[in-house]
């Protein structure tokens, strides 16, 4: 039974193969991007690894915008900072472009400086940092909600949500529906014109974070703008949580500084929350109706020293920050800061099975995406999955597991497991990655003709080779490694194992490209 060793030696990922989505596609458009590389990484319990994408035809520039998948990892629904979306599908050759058209109100999104004032536009700084924020699909519904910083004015910088009509075949947004705004007057600032002047504003406070539960009401996030007294006063809209139903918008929570990802977990009916501290204290928290998580009042973390600006400094006899006194405490708290971003939380059905009930975490400054343990209602540890060395903005999970990671300005990268067997973007298909440079090393054992009793595992009956797998495990005379290797291999691996050999008959290649008889 030494082939059993040689598949260890190949960690196979198999196939998948879809046909194009015509239905989705834009006459005149044909681009097609393919993996740049993939990157793998150890973790207590798997390996995994990461298939990395440029998307150049998102527009992208400095700052990604956010995606959703529209049918479970096939299409995926882009919006970049300028209001651009664009509907993409992934196949086993790469990314195709299907679809591109601009939000029907796109001059209410205010991103790279967009104003008539010149001198205005000269004092921004950093303009990439504007522009849509956070964005939710809801394909049942039939409706896309999108936050993103507008001026009001030309001069006055809020955080504004729409709701748009949407459909894919071919790709239609009809004309929004505003259900909310924030206020122009910001406390802590010289309101002295209406509302601060833009360039003395926070923009990377804004929030922007969204989710839908399983009613279909959308949570939506707002920053404080960089305002300490907001998120304790009810009448602001700044520093909060806010939940639409449909008809109307109300307040669900407060104290918040800037809300960076929302989840609602179908599992446990819980909104779970990331969000910037100050320096230190980027927190993970669960959200309920009323619920007031502190800030600015209590923090783990402490304040910047950002001398010239009074709205970064404490208030006075306020404050108590490096302790969490006052509010809800988090369920879990990064010391130092890694720059959290988006979090999404594993699924029973995941392929991730014994991480089911953790949330995967991503990070700007750490540049990689963290597993943190939830156990009644607490955090008990983090730890580091991958390092994909790029600033993670936006995290989606398919049913299978599968996770797909936006990081600055225009990657995305598929994060699975770097094992036989595992399904990708159908639970009836397989997936591979990068078959020329792994089954290399099945062949020099295992050829297309038997020899020296090593048997031809390439046409093998799927029965047959699972009953090897399992004689191995239950052996006491062959090989230890060997029946430790079996004993390592999951049901899903060993069907996945035997399936990709059988129809393989001739293959003794290790050739890219093998498609699914699927």
């Amino acid at each position: 039974m030494r082939f059993i060793f040689s598949f260890a030696m190949c960690i196979l990922l198999c196939s998948v193969t879809f046909e194009q989505n015509s239905a989705f596609a834009q006459d005149g458009i044909d681009q097609v991007v393919k993996p740049e590389l993939r990157i793998k990484s150890d973790t207590v319990f798997y390996k995994v690894i990461a298939t990395q994408f440029k998307l150049p035809f998102l527009m992208d520039t400095g700052v990604s915008g956010p995606f959703e998948l529209v049918d479970d990892g096939k299409t995926f629904l882009f919006v970049n900072r300028c209001g651009l979306v664009t509907l993409a599908e992934l196949n086993e050759v790469g990314f195709h472009l299907l679809s591109q058209k601009s939000l029907p109100n796109s001059k209410s999104v205010f991103c790279a400086g967009d104003t008539s004032d010149p001198q205005l536009i000269a004092n921004l700084g950093n303009k990439l940092l504007y522009g849509v924020k956070g964005m939710k699909l809801d394909v049942a519904r039939k409706r896309m909600f999108v936050a993103t910083n507008s001026l009001v004015d030309n001069r006055c910088l809020v955080v504004k949500v729409f709701e748009y009509p949407i459909s894919f075949s071919p790709l239609t947004i009809g004309n929004p529906k505003q259900i909310f705004s924030t206020d122009k007057v910001v406390q802590g600032y010289d309101n002295s014109d209406g509302c601060p002047k833009l360039e003395t504003l926070v923009p990377t406070q804004s929030g922007g974070a969204m989710a839908l539960d399983d009613k279909g009401n959308l949570y939506f996030g707002i920053g404080d703008f960089g305002s300490y007294p907001e998120a304790q006063d009810e009448k602001s809209s700044y520093g909060k949580i806010f939940v639409y139903n449909g008809e109307s918008t109300s307040l669900h929570a407060m104290g918040v500084r800037n809300p960076q990802g929302l989840y609602f977990d179908l599992a446990s009916g819980t909104l779970f929350e990331t969000e910037h501290g100050p320096k230190g204290g980027d927190e993970i928290n669960d959200i309920k109706q009323n619920d007031n998580l502190g800030w600015p009042f209590s923090s783990y973390g402490i304040d910047y020293s950002a001398s010239g600006l009074d709205h970064f400094r404490p208030l006075p006899g306020e404050e108590k920050w490096g302790s969490h006194d006052f509010g809800k405490k988090p369920l879990f708290v990064y010391f130092p800061s890694i720059g959290i971003t988006d979090l999404t939380v594993i699924t029973p059905q995941s392929m991730f099975k014994d991480w089911a009930g953790s949330a995967l975490i991503g990070s700007l400054k750490g540049n990689s995406i963290y597993r943190v343990k939830l156990d009644n209602g607490r955090g008990v540890y983090s730890e580091p999955i991958i390092d994909l060395k790029q600033r993670i903005r936006f995290l989606q999970q398919a049913e299978n597991g599968t996770l797909y990671i936006k990081a600055d300005p225009d990657f995305l990268f598929v994060l699975q497991l770097d094992w036989p067997g595992v399904r990708r973007h159908d639970a009836d298909d397989y997936n591979y990655a990068s078959i020329s440079d792994k089954a290399g090393s099945c062949k020099v054992c295992h050829l297309s003709k038997e020899q020296a009793g090593i048997p031809n595992i390439f046409g093998m009956k799927p029965d047959s080779m699972l009953a090897a797998f399992k004689r191995l495990t239950t052996s006491t005379t062959a090989n230890q490694q060997m029946v430790g290797i079996a004993k390592g291999l999951s049901s899903d691996e060993m069907t996945g194992l035997a399936k990709y050999f059988s129809e393989h008959p001739s293959d003794n290649s290790g050739t890219t490209g093998v498609k699914n008889s699927h």
